[in-house]
């Protein structure tokens, strides 16, 4: 409260010379004031939800031809598996007979190359790797049973079996 005369009431504690400063002099508030402190404070967060993969990081390993896989080296589902590590074993007739086709001719027309090169081009379109193929041409012996290895690293989330 302000008095005529240009005092402040009693008990006030302000005078009007203060609160006539410019404002950037002085600051009247009646706030309580904190003084900022660092510390850690716990928090538990309840939620409800799932989690789920990334599908967009998955890559399968299909046979590229008709066959049934003869063994199959994946045990369990989520097992970690290796860029290169086998992981079936597939018969296939189709590639019985392309591996055949490349045998007879490397054995009976070693200078047709074309048609040398055209089967093994046959074979590595098949996922036939190169040693695999190297090993066709050097031992004149067809992969009955086919390993086939796996081409990423990663976990196994699903082993689809299909039935012939």
């Amino acid at each position: 409260m302000v008095k005529k005369s240009g005092q402040a009431s009693e008990g006030a504690g302000i005078s009007l010379n203060t609160v006539l400063q410019p404002v950037n002099s002085s600051v009247i508030s009646d706030i309580n004031a904190i003084v900022p402190e660092q510390k850690e404070i716990p928090t538990v967060i309840s939620a409800e939800g799932y989690l789920d993969f990334d599908s967009r990081t998955f890559n399968n390993i299909a046979s590229r031809f008709s066959g049934r896989i003869e063994k199959l080296y994946i045990k369990y589902a989520f097992q970690e598996i290796h860029r290169g590590q086998r992981i079936f074993d597939i018969y296939s007739p189709d590639m019985v007979t392309a591996q055949q086709d490349l045998i007879f001719l490397t054995k009976n027309s070693p200078l047709e190359m074309v048609l040398i090169s055209a089967a093994k081009q046959r074979l590595l379109l098949l996922g036939m790797t190169d040693e695999q193929l190297n090993q066709v041409i050097k031992t004149g012996k067809p992969f009955y049973s086919l390993p086939v290895y796996s081409q990423y690293d990663g976990h196994v989330h699903d082993v689809a079996h299909s039935q012939m």
